[in-house]
């Protein structure tokens, strides 16, 4: 099952980048980046909250634990790379490139900041607090929810 999600999201990743990239145009609002982005989270938050209702319920059936998180996993790596060509766009509408050079340097040498400090998030809230997993994919989409806000 973990292989099936892994290809699902690759290819809605693909299909979501060149759909993104074919109606591309040259001023993104936004209000569409961050609609992308809220629409990729709600896809994200189908896998923890089915875990969590699964458990409350103890009814697991194959919609709980084979299509809901493909559906899930779709929408969220379809609208992730939706979003990313549109955070790119609007970065050159705001900087000019060839003044602010350095902004832009600084910008993507620090691009793995964000996975460093959700790793180091997730890790506290599993390993210090004692919660489950599922709470914290939740407490993590709703940090990247207020980061895109």
């Amino acid at each position: 099952m973990l292989g099936v999600l892994d290809a699902t999201i690759y290819i809605t990743l693909s299909l979501g980048f060149g759909l993104r990239f074919l109606i591309s145009s040259k001023k993104i609002m936004l209000r569409e980046y961050f609609v992308y982005t809220t629409i990729a989270i709600l896809g994200f938050l189908v896998i923890p909250i089915t875990s969590l209702v699964e458990g409350v319920f103890v009814t697991a059936n194959i919609i709980t634990q084979k299509v809901l998180p493909i559906i899930g996993l779709t929408v969220f790596g379809f609208f992730q790379f939706a979003a990313w060509p549109s955070l790119l766009t609007l970065t050159n509408q705001y900087i000019d490139l060839k003044k602010d050079g350095a902004a832009m340097g600084f910008w993507t040498s620090n691009a793995n900041i964000g996975n460093i400090l959700g790793f180091a998030l997730t890790g506290l809230i599993i390993d210090v607090m004692q919660l489950g997993w599922e709470i914290a994919m939740i407490l993590v989409a709703l940090l990247q929810f207020f980061i895109a806000f």
